[in-house]
């Protein structure tokens, strides 16, 4: 029961950290005692926002979109066994690849969260 408690932490770290432009400047305050791999993948997911403009553009994509990305990302994965690659490229990707789905599961959850908005009666809405 401990173990499912602080995973679910560590998920709502990684939305909070998500939905904050400034997050980067907080990365190692809130992943302190974290995984190394999830601190990664926090990292990572935080170098995105950077390169391509946070929430604002990841909302701009739909399933499909998210699909084709993560499948681009799996296909570029180094063979591990392979002695030409370094199998620091084969971890690096997946780290890129779990950040990728990070970022289109809360655009996904921003989604369903508006579509609820919409469908909500016009008197209980939020002004």
């Amino acid at each position: 029961m401990e173990g499912q408690r602080r995973s679910s932490a560590v998920i709502n770290i990684a939305i909070e950290i998500e939905g904050d432009e400034y997050a980067c400047d907080r990365i190692e305050r809130v992943t302190d005692g974290m995984p190394k791999v999830l601190q990664q993948i926090v990292a990572e997911r935080c170098a995105q926002d950077v390169q391509w403009g946070g929430p604002e553009h990841d909302d701009g994509h739909d399933a499909d979109d998210w699909r084709q990305l993560l499948r681009r990302h799996i296909d570029r994965l180094a063979d591990p066994y392979d002695s030409a690659a370094p199998a620091a490229d084969y971890r690096d990707r997946l780290i890129k690849i779990a950040a990728i789905a990070v970022a289109s599961a809360t655009a996904w959850d921003r989604a369903m969260a508006n579509a609820e908005a919409n469908l909500r009666p016009e008197s209980t809405k939020e002004s």
